[in-house]
Formats: structure tokens, sequence, C-alpha cells
């Protein structure tokens, strides 16, 4: 048999023998080593004998006396190492409770000293972390047995409440009363209200000193609610904010109780300007002469302040009140608001609004232009014109409807070209080229074509003076002919007079008429294909009247008339003095409209100092039995007459029934651009929804006009009953077609 095994348990001598010179071998290891990873040179050390070392220590009953060496050997390094690398950055500025004596500057300073600060404290704590993780992996065996036998907390968790103690919680030198931690509180508070006021602060960094005092705890224990976050920081950081709230909200309250009060300021002016400028519309205007009337009515037709006069003045002083309304705001926002890009741009949406509230804004505006290119701009340097008409031009900015202020501008721009009233054509195509930068040369092509027009018919002019010299000879009793030469689709025909397009051509005197006969050879042999239609309404001419008086003297004058009234004048040089016309009569052998020769003859017969016939009865109404003379009593001291149409077409403000026919050319004008529109988008696009079709045909056409939506269902109708367009069945939203 064999003998049976024993164990033997060593005897304690042997195992103590020594054991002080042991333990401090392996305790010069451990240390060495922890300082190796503390200084980040560990890559040398070898962690098996580390392990060993606090094995054999713990083996030989050491172990709580290494617990202890390790916790003493931390807290001498927090305290003489880390914890002066801290302190060094804490200057006076960031200390608790300071006040700061010149607000921005050392609100700056602070800002910069607190961000450097919080750096050192980040860095300092994860570089602690890294390194107790390492020692507390190597020191495992010894953790867990005396965790175990004696209770103490990890080693971990120990030297994290002496890197709270020792390196938060002391007192500073500089200031007993403050500890890192009360200085690394007031810092972020400090930099969270700067941000609150719009300064730009290292928000991760907060974040990171935040995670520092989340995974610190106030007890051993480690419970949450014992967090550094929620008992230190969080109250103090709820308590900042309900201040900076409550004085925000203050600050709020006040600025709003300012708008508020500006605000009723504001409307309160308008309304006071607004009844000012209703009474000033719609009460009596002040005339020239200031308010005394005149004896006889000694003025002509042309010099006397009718009410169309005079509301004409009232729309060019609008737009004059407008530009200083504007000049006064554009001072305010450049010098209260520093040029504000949002202000601008409610400024912007504010005039276009109130500007477009006046139903006449355009016309008003086309108005402006009429005047000052007639007489306005003169004696003016060219800088002074520049800047009237780019005023203008920044109006037109704010008028929606464009297409409108072209209709008037068309017609005005007619008048002065025809009648020769512009100042400067130098400023007329100045003012075209401004408009055409603004809205686009398709706004301005039929204006530049007007222009060519004029251009072509004075060569036309010199030409056939030329021609006639040449083919006749000269002759000192010729007529002079003057023609402008229109292309039919470029002007405004209406500006001829209501009724011209509707009745035959008006009859000319023999001589008048075979020089218009002579002409339309010359120009159609220029131009074989042409039609010319002749419009005698804006014409005018200088005819040269004679009288004989009863001691046989001569009287001589130069009537300057309009071509309807030279029409008339001729029909009395074959009639003997002591007969007449009837109103009738002159209309069969003229065909000149009836609106047209009412006018002309209240010029020739009714105004008193023009009176070159004479009417029965006299009455300042011209009636289809009123009998006509001529005056042998006529006298002036004048030799050249301008003889004025009463009521003459020169640019004023529309009457009411004008406007509306205006509106219904434009209507049209706006429904062929509006099918125009919908046939590009459908072309394009193939198929579209109501919505987006609707949407896309008023986005194309706001730079001209704002489409009416009943006008372009309207229109969408019309294209669909004209086979253009298809509704398309089953199709949610409803959706249409384009038919090919």
């Amino acid at each position: 048999m064999k003998a049976r095994g024993k164990v033997r348990i060593p005897r304690t001598g042997v195992m103590s023998r020594g054991g002080t010179a042991d333990f401090d071998t392996l305790w010069n290891v451990l240390a060495s080593s922890m300082s190796e990873i503390h200084t980040k040179n560990a890559s040398s050390l070898s962690f098996e004998e580390i392990y060993r070392s606090a094995y054999k220590a713990v083996m030989k009953k050491q172990g709580l006396v290494l617990y202890n060496k390790v916790i003493e050997f931390e807290r001498t390094l927090l305290r003489d190492n880390l914890r002066k690398k801290i302190t060094d950055l804490i200057t006076p500025l960031l200390l608790p409770n300071t006040e700061l004596a010149n607000a921005m500057e050392q609100e700056n300073e602070r800002r910069v000293v607190g961000e450097r600060f919080l750096s050192k404290i980040r860095d300092v704590w994860e570089d602690y972390q890294l390194c107790m993780g390492m020692i507390a992996d190597v020191l495992m065996y010894m953790d867990k047995s005396v965790v175990a036998e004696h209770r103490s907390p990890s080693l971990y968790v120990a030297s994290m409440c002496s890197f709270r103690d020792i390196v938060l919680r002391l007192g500073l030198e500089m200031d007993s009363q403050a500890s890192v931690a009360s200085v690394l509180q007031s810092t972020i508070l400090f930099l969270i209200q700067l941000e609150r006021e719009g300064i730009i602060i290292d928000r991760p960094l907060i974040r990171h000193c935040i995670y520092m005092l989340e995974g610190l705890y106030e007890t051993e224990e480690e419970d949450e609610s014992t967090k550094l976050y929620i008992t230190s920081f969080e109250p103090a950081f709820l308590d900042s904010s309900r201040d900076s709230m409550r004085l925000r909200a203050k600050s709020c309250y006040q600025q709003q109780m300012r708008l508020h009060s500006a605000k009723e300021q504001i409307i309160e002016l308008g309304n006071q300007i607004n009844k000012a400028a209703k009474e000033y519309l719609q009460g009596p205007q002040p005339t020239s002469n200031g308010g005394q009337a005149q004896s006889n009515g000694a003025k002509a037709p042309e010099e006397q302040k009718s009410p169309a006069s005079l509301q004409t003045a009232a729309a060019i002083k609008w737009v004059d009140d407008v530009l200083q309304l504007k000049k006064r705001f554009d001072h305010v926002w450049e010098n209260a608001f520093r040029k504000d890009q949002g202000m601008q741009a409610s400024l912007t949406k504010s005039f276009s609004d109130f500007i477009n509230v006046n139903p006449r804004s355009a016309e008003y505006l086309s108005l402006f232009f009429d005047e000052n290119l007639k007489k306005g701009i003169k004696g003016k340097s060219e800088e002074e014109v520049d800047i009237l008409l780019e005023n203008g031009i920044t109006l037109l900015r704010y008028i929606r409807d464009k297409d409108l202020f072209e209709t008037y501008y068309k017609k005005h721009l007619s008048r002065r070209l025809l009648m020769k009233r512009s100042v400067s054509m130098d400023a007329e195509r100045q003012m075209i080229s401004k408009m055409k930068m603004e809205v686009g040369n398709t706004f301005t092509q039929r204006l530049e074509s007007m222009f060519k027009d004029m251009a072509i018919s004075e060569d036309l002019s010199s030409s056939y003076k030329d021609h006639i010299s040449q083919s006749n000879g000269p002759d000192p009793k010729r007529i002079e002919l003057e023609m402008s030469i229109l292309t039919s689709t470029m002007w405004p025909m209406e500006i001829m007079g209501k009724d011209s397009a509707s009745h035959a051509p008006c009859n000319f005197p023999k001589n008048i008429d075979l020089l218009k006969q002579s002409f339309e050879s010359f120009y159609l042999g220029k131009h074989s294909g042409r039609k010319l239609t002749w419009q005698a309404g804006m014409g005018s001419a200088d005819i040269r009247a004679t009288w004989v008086r009863p001691n046989g003297k001569t009287e001589r004058h130069d009537l300057n008339v309009s071509t309807y009234a030279m029409i008339i004048l001729l029909l009395f040089n074959d009639l003997p003095a002591s007969e007449s016309l009837t109103f009738e009569e002159i209309q069969a052998r003229t065909n000149i409209p009836t609106h047209d020769l009412i006018r002309n003859l209240q010029s020739l017969a009714v105004a008193p100092k023009t009176r070159v016939l004479k009417k029965d009865p006299m009455s300042k109404e011209v009636k289809p039995t009123d009998r006509f003379y001529f005056n042998e009593k006529f006298q002036s001291k004048f030799t050249k007459i301008k003889i004025g149409v009463v009521s003459s077409s020169g640019n004023k403000v529309e009457t009411k029934d004008e406007r509306s026919e205006t509106e219904k050319k434009m209507n049209d004008e706006r429904g062929g651009s509006v099918e125009a529109a919908i046939v590009r988008i459908m072309k394009q696009r193939k198929r579209l929804a109501h919505s987006q079709l609707v949407n896309e045909v008023i986005s194309q056409l706001a730079s001209r006009f704002v489409p009416n939506v009943d006008m372009i269902k309207k229109k969408i109708e019309s294209l669909i009953d004209r086979e253009y367009l298809e509704r398309l069945p089953d199709v949610e939203p409803a959706s249409y077609g384009y038919i090919a």
C-alpha cells in the first residue's frame, strides 16, 4: 500500500520572516510603476510584474497597508501636482461675486481666461480618470480582497473622492472662501449667460466639465441623487436661469410696450395724414390767382383752371408727396436703423401696399413724368434731371400693375411727341433707358418704336420738301407740309379722339386734299403695299387770316389752330360776310366727329379772346341749330395767336367714363396675356394640376400685373372649349392636359 499524501500548511513564521523588507521592495516597484502611469510612460512597464507584486503583498497579509499607501500616494499626487496645474490658471477675474469695472473689455477677458481654466480642468480630469482606470486594473486582486474584508470603497472610488476633496473643494490661497469647485461653477454659469446674450462660446468644453460633475459624488456609495451636478451645480444653474429669464422677460415687456406705443403713434399720424390728404383732394383747390374771380371770362380756355387741370395738379402733387415721404423714411432707415435689411424689406412692402391702395397710382405716376418732361426739367442740370427720373423709377418699382402704367405712359408720350412738347429728347430717351433697365426690354419695345417713327417721319418730311422743290421749283405760296407717319400697332390711336375710329375720314379743303394726294403718291412710291390712314385729330396748322377794316386798312393775324379748326375756318373763305353756316351744315361739309366739332367751334366762337367766328345765339353750349358767322370785328393786339381747343386732348386725369374704358381695354389685353401664359406653361408641362397652373400663371405675369384668379379660370374654360386643353378624367386633384 502506498502511504496517504499530506498537505502541510506553511508556518506563520516562515511567511513573515523578512516581511517588512519584502513589502518595502514590493511597494517601491508599485510606487514607481504608478508614477510612470501618471506621467504617461507606461509603455515600458510589465503589468504582469505589477500585478504579481500586489498579489504578493496581499498574500503577506499587507493588503490593507498597500491599499492605504496607494490612496496616500494618489492624494499626495493630487495635492502637490495636479491641483497646482489648475489653481495656477485662476485669476481674480474668475473668483465668484467679482464686480467688473469695465464690463465690455473685462467680460471678454474673463471669457478667455475662463475657457483656458475649464480646458485645464477637463484635461486634468480626463487624464486622471484614465490613469486611475489603469492602476485599478493592475491592483485588481488587492482591490477585491481589501474591499471584501474591510468593506472599504474600491480604489477607483476612493481616488475619485480624493479628487473631489483635494482638487475641487480645498480653499484657494488668494481667497480661502473660494475653491476650484466654486470657480468652476461661476465660470460655467458666466459663459452660459454670455451665450444667452448672443456671444459665441465653446459649448463642447462646458459639456465635458458637466460630465465631470456628473461623474463625481458626495459620498462613497455613489448614489444617483448625490452627484455633484445635482447637489451643487443644478440648483445654481436653475437660479441663474430663473434670474436671467426674469430680466429678459422684463426687457422684452418693456420693448413690447415701446413698440406698441410707437405703433399707436404711427397709426395716429397715418390717420391724420390720410384725413388731410382726403380733405385736400376732395376740397376746393387753390387757383393761381389766389382765388380772385376773373372778370368777363377774360382768360382763354387754355389758360383757365378747369376741374380736370386741378385734378391733374393734385395727381402730380400726390406723387411729389409720396417721394418726399419715402425720402423721410429712407433717412430714418439709414440713420436710425443703420440700413437694416429686415427693416428695408418691411418698408418696401409697406410702400408697395399703400401706393397700390390708390387705384390711379399708375396714371398719376405717368402724369408726373409727363409734367416734368414737358416743363419740369427746364433749366435743370443733367444730374438734377437724372435724380428726378430715378425717383420716379423708384415709385415704378412699387406699382404692381405695370402694364397699366405702360398704357398711360404710351398715351402721354405720344401726345408729347406729336405736339412737340418735350423739353429734351435726350431726357425722353434717358427715361426709356431707365425703364428698360428696371422692367425689361419687352416693356419699352413699343415706346422705342414711337421714337423710331418720329425720326423716320422727319426724314420723310425733309425728303418730300426736296422732292416738291425739284419737281415744281420754288413757290412762296406753296403750303408746307410736315407729316408724322405712325405705325398703327405701336401707337395708341385712341388719342386721336373717341369717335375717330368709328367715323369716315374728314373732308379736307380742295387745296389741302391735293397736297395730301401728292404726299401719298410720294410715300407709296417709296413703300409700295402700305396704306396711309389720315388722322386729323392730333394735327395743327398755321394759317394767315386777313380782316378789312371800315377805313380800308387790312389787319393780318397768324393763327395757330388745330387741323379741324383749319378745315372749319377755310369754309368761310368762299362765304359772303353776311351769310352763315349752321352746326349741321358745317358737320355735313367737313365730316368732323361731333365731339371734336363742338370743341373746336367753342374755341373759335365762344372763347372771348379768340372769337374768330360769331355764334347765334351766343351761349357757351353749341347746339345743332346754332349758326356761325365770320367775325368781321375781331381784334387782337397780338400778331400771332394760338387758339387752343376747349377740353383739348392734353394729358389730364381721366374722367370716370374714360377710366372705365381704359380698364375695359386693359382687361381685354390682360385676357390675351393670361391665355398666352397658360398655353406656354401647358405646352411645356403637358399635364398640370389646377392649383399649380394658376400659381405658375400668376408667377409668370407678376412682373407686369397681378392676374385675377377668376380671369384665369375663365381663360382655362375658354381654352378647353377651343380644344387647346382638356380635363383629365379620374385624376385628383383636378388637372388639365395639353392638346398638341
